[in-house]
């Protein structure tokens, strides 16, 4: 079994030279054995399968998973608790992990005790992970607010203030707005009276120059001819 295991890292080695998909198909056959091994009840071959996946850079958690259930039948429970944390934490967090229903469909077969410990480990990363995004999206939320203009709220329009508007500055500063008042009419003076004729109340009515035939009337005889012909 040991030879087969160095042949396959021998071979494994040589995917510098060889495409990407090809030294993913050699980590999944190194995966794929370590698994057999582990059902097969043959522990030490397990291990190593597992250890040389892990040294040859696989990303995949049920590599983390199943070396660490291998390592808590061969010394009890808790052997394994470090790769199931750097399992979980892989699931949760790489963007190139394995779904976790594929995960899930791979621990099937896994139960009791070592179960209920991974499944701990699994669920703690996914809580840690939600907290911090939750943090990150906080900062960024935080650094948008920062950033935007005071008075403003990140989102939302610019107000426009009135007083501004009317001045043609739009500076988004508060501007008085002028007090409007009714134009005052122009008083306009009548013309000024002749002082002579300020006491005759019936100067409209009296014509401007008498007529040739009215007679004579003597200054100092304020009623005119004698009425009474004496």
């Amino acid at each position: 079994m040991k030879r087969v295991f160095a042949i396959l890292l021998s071979g494994f080695c040589m995917v510098s030279g060889v495409s990407r998909a090809q030294g993913q198909d050699a980590l999944m056959e190194l995966y794929g054995h370590g698994v057999h091994s582990y059902f097969s009840g043959n522990l030490e071959a397990a291990e190593e399968a597992f250890n040389q996946a892990i040294d040859s850079g696989s990303q995949d958690p049920r590599v983390y998973y199943f070396r660490g259930l291998t390592q808590t039948r061969r010394g009890g429970v808790g052997a394994g608790q470090a790769d199931f944390q750097t399992g979980a934490e892989l699931e949760a967090t790489s963007k190139r992990s394995v779904p976790s229903d594929v995960i899930s469909k791979s621990l099937t077969r896994i139960q009791g005790a070592p179960r209920i410990e991974l499944e701990k480990a699994r669920a703690a990363a996914r809580l840690v992970a939600k907290l911090q995004q939750a943090m990150m999206r906080r900062a960024e939320e935080e650094a948008a607010a920062s950033a935007a203009p005071a008075g403003r709220t990140p989102g939302m329009a610019p107000a426009i203030d009135s007083g501004a508007m009317s001045g043609g500055l739009m500076n988004g500063q508060s501007q008085p707005m002028p007090k409007t008042t009714a134009p005052v009419p122009e008083v306009v003076a009548p013309p000024a009276a002749n002082p002579g004729d300020a006491n005759d109340p019936f100067k409209d009515d009296a014509p401007a120059t008498p007529p040739a035939d009215a007679p004579k009337v003597p200054a100092e005889d304020p009623f005119g001819a004698n009425p009474f012909g004496t």
